[in-house]
């Protein structure tokens, strides 16, 4: 168990257990999950419309910072979702000239922004 942001305990399987779509299923080890599949379905999830920027931003970020180990994934795979990540914390609302040259965008050109990174990771790509 983690400390939620909350102030609340947060089941740290509980994450996985949504994405994955069996919450009554105990769930495997999380050295036995495939991380990099549970984020792209994430991601190809969101990209189909099947949930908001604000649930995509909550579940990617619970795995990516509080049930994911550090060490699994490579490289490759690892800058991608990092990117993704980070660029979270580079969208807002409201966005003036200035805050767009430094690379901000609003949730509305998110999913472009990640569609096109998306594309080339290219891994696992959904077929179109």
């Amino acid at each position: 168990m983690t400390q939620g942001t909350d102030g609340g305990v947060a089941d740290r399987g509980r994450g996985l257990e949504e994405v994955l779509g069996h919450p009554s299923v105990q769930l495997p080890s999380t050295k036995d999950v495939d991380y990099e599949a549970v984020l792209l379905k994430m991601i190809d999830s969101f990209l189909a419309h099947t949930m908001t920027f604000d649930e995509f931003e909550t579940k990617f970020s619970a795995c990516w910072l509080d049930e994911m180990p550090d060490d699994a994934l490579s490289e490759e795979p690892y800058d991608f979702f990092s990117r993704v990540h980070e660029k979270f914390s580079w969208t807002g609302p409201d966005l003036d000239d200035e805050s767009r040259s430094f690379g901000w965008i609003d949730q509305l050109e998110f999913p472009d922004w990640l569609r096109s990174q998306r594309a080339a990771y290219g891994v696992g790509a959904p077929s179109t």
